[in-house]
């Protein structure tokens, strides 16, 4: 059986054989230390790189006829007359001789605390016998080990420590200034997806509602309440938006729709939840304004034109009315948290008198009133 002399390489003809067995290609080659005879100068030169010491007289170890270095130890991964000498993860140990080779099935003991004298005769615990090979070498696991195993772990924390630094370079010559990319189009990849988000039909009704609000929507300032708006405050546009007209619009039909919060708005488009606010008062006066006209009475002639199959035994139907109420966060005003809270829904709410005609279409949309606000007085 060969070994690679080298500390904490464990590639043998075993290992080789393995390989051969399996059919797969050998990843080292196993090279003899150069003989006295033929090369002396550099069979020094090896034994000086692998640089083992024998424990009892301190000097360079002697490799004998089955002492070999694998190719991983050369430059290239080959021994040639450019890359004479081992010269790549080399390391150092010394060498117990005289101890004869564990079996198999104790190996497992070997790893026992053993004594040891010093230089003074005096015993010293911490000495551990490791088996590599035919050899032996000793380890007391403190600060300045050099055995297999501590060699492997530091070998590990140098590579993970080099790996650390270079993820931390990639991080750090990443520009500061890179605004992540919205989730918008996450939102409108489809039909689907617009219903349930926006309660809109289809990507193309919303792109038309875009297109019919965007000259308009281009204009307009955010609303900052009423005291900063009184006649003759009027002001510039303001700092550049952060959103599109698409991305603002969205942001405010994914509100009304789905209930979010301002909080989970400013994650989903990356700006801050007072930006969110702003974004969604100024778009709800400007939504009101601008679609209002498409709330409008019908004629009788009209209702009845467009009268569907199922409702035509009601000739003289011109439209049916209902309170519907929405969901409202609890007000901090304890006035104003009594008047809307609905004991119905057990929650504080807004209702709002809503007419229908027979086709479905929206003819009428009352004032909103207080939660506490009985039906029958938004009839009267």
């Amino acid at each position: 059986m060969r070994w690679c002399a080298v500390v904490g390489c464990t590639n043998g003809t075993n290992l080789l054989e393995k390989i051969k067995k399996e059919g797969g290609t050998p990843p080292f080659k196993l090279y003899p230390f150069p003989t006295e005879k033929k090369n002396k100068e550099l069979r020094e030169k090896w034994i000086k790189a692998i640089n083992r010491k024998d424990v009892k007289n301190g000097k360079n170890w002697t490799p004998n006829v089955n002492s070999r270095v694998c190719s991983k130890h050369f430059v290239g991964g080959k021994f040639d007359e450019a890359n004479d000498v081992p010269s790549i993860d080399l390391g150092y140990s010394p060498i117990l001789k005289g101890v004869k080779r564990i079996a198999p099935k104790d190996r497992a003991k070997s790893l026992s605390k053993r004594i040891k004298l010093d230089s003074n005769n005096n015993e010293v615990e911490k000495v551990a016998i490791w088996d590599h090979g035919s050899y032996h070498y000793t380890c007391d696991c403190r600060k300045g080990c050099d055995c297999r195993g501590c060699i492997v772990k530091q070998n590990q924390v140098l590579k993970l420590k080099h790996e650390n630094l270079v993820l931390q370079h990639k991080v750090d010559s990443i520009p500061k200034d890179i605004k992540p990319i919205p989730l918008i189009h996450t939102f409108l990849e489809n039909d689907e997806k617009v219903s349930r988000y926006t309660g809109l039909t289809s990507v193309e009704q919303f792109d038309d509602l875009v297109h019919h609000l965007s000259p308009m929507a281009n204009k307009m300032r955010y609303w900052e309440g009423a005291i900063k708006h009184k006649e003759g405050t009027r002001s510039s546009r303001g700092p550049k938006r952060k959103l599109t007209t698409k991305e603002e619009l969205l942001l405010v039909l994914m509100k009304l729709r789905k209930g979010l919060h301002n909080d989970m708005l400013s994650e989903l488009f990356s700006v801050s939840e007072g930006t969110v606010s702003k974004i969604f008062n100024t778009w709800i006066k400007f939504l009101s304004r601008e679609l209002n006209p498409l709330i409008y009475w019908p004629s009788r002639a009209n209702v009845q034109a467009n009268m569907p199959p199922s409702m035509q035994s009601y000739p003289n139907l011109r439209c049916t009315i209902d309170c519907t109420e929405v969901f409202i966060e609890r007000p901090r005003d304890r006035l104003v948290q009594s008047l809307t809270w609905s004991d119905y829904k057990k929650h504080n709410t807004v209702k709002v008198l809503i007419g229908i005609a027979p086709n479905g279409t929206i003819t009428y949309l009352s004032s909103v009133w207080e939660g506490q606000n009985l039906g029958s007085q938004n009839y009267d």
